[in-house]
């Protein structure tokens, strides 16, 4: 038997001591992400840059100052951009396997082989190019946060084609032609169809066989039967070699 004093006094006990465990956890909580604020930990694995802050240093909370800079670099992503006229080539051709290759300086032959990992969803309309970005496992950190590189997009491998220097290709009234040098060592000029083209090389759909010798330097002298001499036995744009005479230089074209 227990009077109904009794019973409310200790019913109130009963509710004030759940109360002070409460307040003890919620204590415990606070202390915890008070210890978690005193670490500072970065979101990312990588390499730490200058340390913005030393000992004695008053750092406020709420600041867009950085403490530290960490950049990842394993792997690495490279961004570059492309013309719009690319746009709908890369739309058609971009899969999980698209490689991009990377070159640290100009004139360097070793490529790094990364693969396409984004393409932006518009043009920027400032300067008409999109945005791209390539993905390095970078093992050997040979690729640095901020630097420059050469960038190559493989969007497809043909084989069997005709190749030859862009130099090579004029443009006229009646479309493209390059000058062939024929078996008596005389320029005459053929129409050809470009099926694409970049700095250094064109690809020929139509108006050249594998082996023929075309012009590429001082085809704006030439004439039609004009008589071209060999200069050097071999030169890099395939069989053929180079040369120059009175119309110019020639190189062979390649498959």
């Amino acid at each position: 038997l227990l009077s109904q004093a009794d019973h409310d006094a200790k019913q109130a006990a009963a509710e004030a001591l759940a109360a002070t465990v409460a307040a003890d956890s919620a204590a415990v909580q606070r202390a915890k992400l008070d210890l978690e604020y005193a670490t500072i930990r970065s979101p990312i694995a990588g390499r730490a840059g200058e340390v913005k802050v030393h000992v004695g240093d008053y750092v406020k909370a709420a600041t867009s100052e950085p403490l530290v800079t960490v950049n990842r670099v394993q792997p690495i992503d490279v961004r570059f951009t492309l013309p719009e006229a690319d746009v709908e080539s890369v739309r058609r051709h971009r899969s999980t396997a698209t490689r991009v290759l990377a070159r640290l300086a100009a004139g360097d032959s070793t490529e790094l082989e990364g693969r396409l990992v984004f393409v932006d969803n518009a043009v920027d309309p400032a300067t008409g190019a999109f945005a791209l970005k390539g993905r390095f496992d970078n093992s050997g950190d040979r690729l640095w946060p901020g630097a420059f590189v050469e960038v190559r997009l493989e969007l497809e491998r043909q084989k069997g084609v005709v190749v030859i220097p862009s130099v090579a290709v004029s443009a006229g009234q009646k479309g493209t032609y390059v000058y062939v040098l024929d078996a008596d060592s005389t320029a005459s000029p053929r129409p050809v169809k470009v099926a694409r083209s970049d700095d250094d090389f064109a690809v020929i759909a139509e108006g050249l066989q594998p082996g023929e010798v075309v012009i590429t330097d001082g085809q704006f002298r030439l004439a039609p039967g004009s008589k071209v001499v060999v200069r050097s036995p071999a030169g890099p744009g395939g069989a053929g070699g180079g040369g120059k005479g009175e119309g110019g230089e020639k190189r062979g074209n390649k498959k």
